[in-house]
């Protein structure tokens, strides 16, 4: 099973598209999905429900199954505002295209909640979008 968590439906149409924690639970057993994409999705939490709901999510995932995480990176959005890369209407964009965001992330903060059975692939950052992408694969 392909799950595709966000708050917009996603273009490619072989994902089962998931919006909520609730859904997911009633959607997916525990180790079922065998790839899912979280867009723009943990950051739907308050900081403090970030490494509980990753936990939830990751729950989902089979073994030796892929997740990746797609988030805007708050660090980046601030240099590239700073140094005049982006103006207020681009800040603006990025920041509220999810409009049920509630706080702001960092690599550093999704990679510090990431259960210790979860193994990372690869992390980088996408300078055009100033978003973070972290893939990994859950090992136990």
């Amino acid at each position: 099973m392909r799950i595709h968590l966000s708050e917009t439906q996603p273009l490619d149409g072989t994902y089962k598209w998931v919006n909520s924690i609730a859904l997911l639970d009633g959607t997916v057993l525990d180790s079922e999905a065998r790839i899912m994409v979280c867009d723009n999705f943990v950051s739907s939490f308050e900081e403090n429900e970030v490494a509980d709901a990753i936990k939830k999510i990751v729950s989902k995932i089979r073994l030796k199954g892929q997740i990746t995480f797609i988030e805007a990176d708050i660090e980046v959005l601030s240099r590239k505002m700073f140094t005049q890369e982006i103006d207020l209407k681009d800040l603006n964009a990025i920041v509220f295209a999810n409009q049920k965001r509630r706080c702001f992330l960092t690599m550093e903060k999704l990679l510090e909640s990431l259960p210790s059975n979860i193994t990372l692939e690869s992390k980088h950052f996408d300078q055009a979008t100033s978003r973070v992408i972290i893939k990994c694969r859950r090992t136990g």
